[in-house]
């Protein structure tokens, strides 16, 4: 069993870091308030400290938004660099809201082991068992197993379509119970992403909680943890005005373009919310002491994920890169680490921009 590190010291270490960054402005200023440039920096050495190297990174154009290190002793670094909008050129701060594309699946994956848990889901049950009303081929043959590894053979997306609809109550299951499917490989035999897939496990959290997929989210997860600025749909459209929420950008033929897509409600359990990263520190901080998820739930979530599904040495990485935005969450629960990177310009080279968050986390490890 993975060593943890004391639950009650863990805990008070997030709470008293994470609330000394959403009161103290110094901690988060904004470092830069013009788009990046195309033109790659100099060659230098890597930099040694997680000052020196996220300097080095935002100089780079890999980092460009909120960033949030923890370690043991609490959050040694947070701050903000960027524009939440190249029109407004209003500045990123550490409580700007980005959307965190298929990080969400994390979400959908703690929801369904917390009803584990409970008792209320058995992972090696049919799809059948849940959500009668799907189709019948399909859901006798794929379990919520299958779902969470991402081994259930469904197609990546629904032909045709962006996402999926929800109804008037905010509910994705009964359209989800529409669709007319067929199983692209066999259950249990190749891992492929499916945003599909998810968006199915979605619905199993409706059928069984009773509760739209976000509010049960915000029942089990957000309000017992105190994430008040995560939410589901764009951040963008909902908040402006009220919240800091930045926009997406992208480059196309080497000019910077804003993304001012809104409809990421429909990408619901598989990539709809959005969130900051004193958020998201602050789940790693409950994973961290039992708040959420038991140690042995914990463990198995981990080895779920796994190719092999053994308990992996690795870091846990979990990752969102979709619509102009990218976000990146890691963690090393033994040491009490975590990285968080939320960026509202989408990498041009995704493997640098998640280099960096380990090594990110290899220094904070360090830290005496």
């Amino acid at each position: 069993m993975t060593h943890r590190p004391d639950p009650m010291k863990t805990r008070i270490l997030f709470i008293l870091g994470l609330a000394l960054v959403l009161v103290s402005s110094p901690l988060a200023p904004a470092q830069e308030t013009t788009p990046p440039s195309t033109t790659p920096s100099a060659t230098v050495p890597d930099p040694e400290t997680i000052e020196e190297k996220i300097a080095f990174k935002r100089e780079a154009k890999v980092l460009y938004g909120s960033i949030v290190v923890v370690d043991h002793e609490g959050v040694t670094h947070a701050s903000a660099n960027g524009v939440q909008d190249i029109k407004t050129k209003t500045p990123n701060s550490i409580d700007t809201q980005f959307q965190i594309g298929t990080l969400t699946r994390f979400f959908t994956q703690i929801m369904i082991l917390k009803l584990v848990e409970q008792g209320k889901i058995d992972l090696d049950a049919s799809l059948a068992t849940y959500l009668p009303e799907f189709d019948a081929d399909v859901a006798s043959a794929v379990t919520i197993r299958h779902l969470y590894r991402m081994e259930s053979g469904l197609p990546k997306e629904r032909a045709g379509a962006v996402g999926i609809e929800l109804d008037a109550n905010g509910m994705a299951w009964p359209a989800l119970c529409k669709l007319e499917l067929t199983l692209e490989t066999v259950p249990g035999t190749k891992k492929t992403s499916s945003n599909l897939g998810y968006w199915v496990l979605g619905g199993v959290i409706e059928k069984v909680t009773g509760q739209p997929y976000f509010e049960a989210l915000k029942t089990n997860i957000l309000d017992p943890v105190g994430m008040q600025n995560t939410g589901m749909g764009s951040a963008w459209r909902l908040n402006k005005g009220a919240k800091a929420a930045a926009t997406g950008h992208k480059y196309k033929d080497g000019t910077l373009k804003k993304i001012a897509w809104g409809q990421f409600d429909k990408r619901y359990a598989s990539g709809g919310l959005y969130s900051t990263a004193p958020d998201l520190a602050k789940l790693v901080g409950a994973l961290a002491s039992d708040e959420l998820l038991s140690t042995d739930s914990l463990n198995l979530h981990h080895q779920l994920r796994a190719k092999d599904g053994k308990l992996p040495n690795a870091a846990p990485f979990y990752s969102g890169i979709a619509s102009g935005y990218a976000s990146i969450l890691t963690y090393d629960l033994e040491s009490g680490t975590c990285v968080v990177i939320l960026n509202n310009i989408a990498p041009e080279k995704a493997k640098g921009f998640k280099r960096t968050a380990r090594k990110l986390l290899r220094k904070a490890k360090k830290v005496e």
